[in-house]
């Protein structure tokens, strides 16, 4: 059995959530830097909204070529047509919810369905959501009664519009890999309430007892997913930021597509925090990719990265970062380590999860706003020893994307 109910919403009404929500956040990161930067002036914000930058983005198209135009939206809709190949059929799985130390809060099992419709330019992924409601911790039932009750709820529409020009999804093509920003955590916290609380909710309840809710008012939501090497499985790790600009909540859902194998012990593996940081330690080398968004030019870029991290005898951490792009850059940074949380030079956060799944962002964004710095969030995967990817989104001090950035490594 299951009941059903809906927080989709609708692209104006994804507009009007941005209008809402991601301003008043970034004065209040601005706010907050004011207690640590040191005489720092505030920059003058800009406020781009999607609408806003997809005009931008029209207006740069109709002044070039119109046969240049017409291949770019041909290879938008061909993108848009293989992330909704891939995203199409049943998926089962769990959302774990983690602390900023990377210590497991919940463990909910959860399902998702996604099928399309229309052709050509009006293709259209639609989802729907299950979560195992949580039995009543106050009612008493019947033993026998055990047929598990799941909610179900629609999640928002993917097409063209939302996909491209409003830039929500950074894609790799091939790659199966992506990221969406997304306007709200109310999915998390739908799944979070049916799957703890089940049915002792109260939706009016903001901060309900034995269980953390991500904020109402998020300054920033990320998502990343990387899919597994046959595309069966797949990790999605949302980055969940409070008003303030600090981590907030670390959420992964763990999927499989039915008739595949699905193996929990997989997903959820039993390890320390010293194991964690034994398995970044080395040499990694590969290529990165990088898709500006349409206001920055929308251009790819491809180059050699190579990361290395290092334990010195001191017990503090290096990690080196070389990369090819244009002359080349190279950045040292040191940090030390509690527990399987990394703390860099510069207010870096890394958190070591189970799995060799890891994420980084930055202790404060409000700090780099006020600094008129970009920040990003990484999500990588060390899928198998030896082999890793890693998915970074870079915003700027509005929280406009500037570009999604994918690596592929070895350990060498």
């Amino acid at each position: 059995m299951s009941s059903s109910s809906s927080f989709s919403s609708s692209p104006a009404a994804a507009v009007s959530n941005r209008r809402k929500f991601f301003p008043r956040t970034l004065l209040q990161f601005a706010a907050a830097a004011a207690d640590v930067v040191d005489n720092a002036t505030a920059p003058a914000w800009r406020r781009v909204r999607c609408s806003q930058a997809a005009s931008s983005e029209a207006a740069a198209h109709s002044n070039g070529d119109g046969g240049e135009e017409e291949d770019a939206e041909a290879r938008d809709l061909a993108a848009l047509e293989e992330f909704v190949h891939i995203n199409t059929g049943s998926w089962s799985g769990t959302f774990t919810q983690y602390d900023v130390l990377g210590n497991r809060l919940q463990c909910i099992p959860t399902k998702v369905t996604a099928h399309s419709y229309g052709k050509g330019s009006n293709i259209s992924l639609l989802q729907t959501l299950k979560v195992k409601q949580a039995g009543s911790k106050t009612t008493v039932t019947d033993e026998d009664d055990s047929e598990p009750v799941w909610e179900e709820f629609k999640l928002d529409e993917t097409n063209l519009l939302t996909f491209d020009r409003r830039q929500q999804v950074g894609f790799f093509p091939g790659e199966r890999a992506y990221t969406v920003s997304h306007q709200t955590a109310e999915m998390l916290d739908k799944v979070l309430r049916v799957g703890v609380l089940g049915e002792d909710n109260d939706e009016q309840e903001e901060f309900p007892k034995g269980v953390k809710l991500p904020s109402r008012r998020p300054a920033l939501v990320c998502e990343s997913c990387l899919y597994s090497q046959d595309a069966n499985s797949r990790v999605r790790a949302f980055h969940v930021l409070d008003p303030r600009g600090f981590l907030d909540v670390i959420g992964v859902f763990h999927e499989s597509k039915d008739n595949s194998t699905f193996d929990e012990s997989q997903t959820e593996p039993v390890d320390e925090a010293s194991k964690r940081i034994h398995a970044l330690l080395g040499t990694w080398s590969g290529r990165l990719v990088t898709r500006r968004t349409g206001i920055y030019g929308a251009t790819i870029v491809q180059s050699n990265v190579q990361v290395v991290f290092e334990k010195e005898e001191s017990g503090k951490f290096l990690q080196e970062i070389i990369s090819s792009s244009g002359a080349g850059t190279k950045i040292r940074l040191r940090g030390t380590s509690t527990g399987a949380v990394l703390r860099f030079e510069g207010g870096l956060l890394t958190t070591l999860l189970p799995g060799g799944k890891a994420l980084t962002c930055p202790g404060s964004v409000g700090r780099s706003v006020g600094r008129a710095q970009s920040f990003n969030f990484e999500f990588s995967w060390i899928e198998s020893p030896g082999q890793r990817r890693r998915l970074v989104r870079t915003y700027d001090v509005d929280g406009v994307v500037v570009s999604t950035s994918l690596a592929i490594e070895a350990k060498v």
